[in-house]
């Protein structure tokens, strides 16, 4: 039995435009700009990272606390449906008070 063509993933620009409604509904204004980066309120912003699986339905995205400073601000959704959270520290390692 033949089902058709397998789906495709959605264009990034398309999953930060659906994100952006959602950010927006939350707080402030989400706007999509060249890159392309979801750029949000204060120095915010959200990404869609590399793909790393073939399924159309995973999406991961990564939260910029500080777009100014992304190598060292950027949270990794590493997940889907029971979503956790990774971070990557930048260049310089994590920064944590001492």
């Amino acid at each position: 039995m033949d089902s058709g063509p397998a789906p495709v993933p959605l264009p990034d620009e398309q999953v930060l435009q659906i994100a952006g409604r959602k950010l927006a509904e939350l707080s402030g204004q989400w706007r999509l700009e060249p890159g392309p980066l979801l750029k949000g309120p204060g120095h915010l912003g959200v990404r869609v990272a590399p793909r790393h699986s073939d399924s159309f339905r995973h999406v991961d995205l990564e939260i910029l606390l500080d777009v100014r400073r992304a190598a060292e601000t950027t949270l990794i959704n590493a997940g889907c449906a029971g979503s956790t959270v990774g971070w990557r520290p930048g260049p310089r390692g994590p920064r944590f008070p001492t």
